[in-house]
């Protein structure tokens, strides 16, 4: 995790009481060893995209505490895409199956609500069939893909890259 996001994590207490039991939570932070993108773990992924949208939810309005949870638990899955067998398995956990297991694993762990399960749901949208019912579900939708695309496109220096950040900084400030 970045030194400045985890500064401005710390610092908003609020953002920190509405996550701090997944956060805390042993089988969630397995993620950390996962790698993500190529550039980061599952981990900070999903604490990038959670925190983003938690900041996004704060300005056009939005249920935080399902935001904040939902983005974190949106890719709570401990599979590896690049170990499946097949590109076809690796295409279908990377787009279909890993929200649902993400899913499943929330609910056992967290106990998450409709709004927080249609939200982890529908993040691959429209990659996958389950659309986003919700304006939670569709900040995170927007959140992760704004993230994904910072974090894929960070080794390669595309100007794409640079308004990636400038948005993402306009939000998070």
């Amino acid at each position: 995790m970045s030194e400045k996001l985890s500064k401005k994590i710390k610092s908003d207490l609020y953002y920190d009481y509405l996550v701090k039991d997944i956060m805390n939570n042993p089988n969630f932070n397995k993620i950390k060893d996962i790698p993500h993108h190529n550039t980061t773990d599952r981990y900070t992924h999903s604490l990038n995209v959670s925190y983003f949208a938690y900041k996004i939810a704060r300005l056009i309005g939005g249920d935080l505490r399902v935001v904040a949870r939902s983005g974190l638990l949106h890719d709570f899955f401990y599979e590896i895409p690049k170990e499946c067998d097949k590109a076809k398995d690796r295409m279908k956990l990377t787009t279909k199956d890993h929200p649902i297991i993400a899913v499943i694993n929330s609910k056992e762990e967290f106990g998450i609500n409709e709004i927080e399960e249609n939200a982890i749901k529908s993040h691959m949208y429209p990659l996958n069939s389950y659309v986003p019912k919700h304006k939670e579900s569709w900040i995170i939708n927007f959140a992760d893909k704004l993230i994904t695309i910072k974090e894929v496109t960070y080794t390669f220096n595309y100007s794409f890259n640079i308004l990636t950040l400038f948005l993402l900084n306009w939000f998070i400030r």
